[in-house]
């Protein structure tokens, strides 16, 4: 699984648990998967302290997944 899949993974956990997104950047659909042109260039916005827990559970989730959720 890629850092793109774990953030937009993150991104929806963000919307659906809070309502509001984890950070303001887009994902696009591209073939293989959901990218982030931000993070592709290192300009992904910085995430707040208290939503790291958010990331943590994401990574302890689908953190140990290869290739994309949907060939599992």
């Amino acid at each position: 699984m890629t850092l793109h899949w774990l953030l937009y993974d993150a991104q929806a956990a963000a919307l659906v648990q809070r309502g509001v997104p984890l950070f303001a950047e887009d994902f696009q659909a591209w073939r293989h998967g959901p990218v982030s042109r931000e993070l592709c260039g290192g300009r992904l916005s910085p995430v707040p302290l208290e939503d790291c827990e958010l990331l943590r559970a994401t990574w302890a989730t689908y953190g140990h997944v290869r290739g994309a959720p949907s060939t599992q």
